[in-house]
């Protein structure tokens, strides 16, 4: 294993994994896309018009219905902190 391998590993095994719960599924994502969809569906809800907000996660891609700040929690995965406290303050 070369050192570009060993380092790229190293930022994997970094990143967090958050949790994205929308119309009661799941979508594990990286802390990055996270924060992006939350900037996005920011937005929307500032709009006042509900509109439709891509969430990259580790299954794939959706597009997520933004209707208000209620619609959507963001939490760090059970798996890494047991609780379902959200984590990413909205607004």
């Amino acid at each position: 294993m070369d050192r570009s391998t060993v380092e790229e590993v190293g930022v994997m095994e970094e990143a967090k994994t958050l949790v994205v719960r929308h119309g009661g599924r799941e979508y594990p994502t990286s802390e990055e896309m996270a924060h992006i969809f939350r900037r996005q569906a920011d937005r929307v809800i500032g709009a006042g018009q509900p509109d439709l907000v891509v969430l990259r996660h580790l299954a794939g891609v959706d597009l997520l219905l933004i209707t208000g700040r209620d619609c959507y929690t963001i939490y760090r995965s059970r798996t890494e902190v047991h609780t379902d406290r959200p984590v990413l303050a909205r607004g």
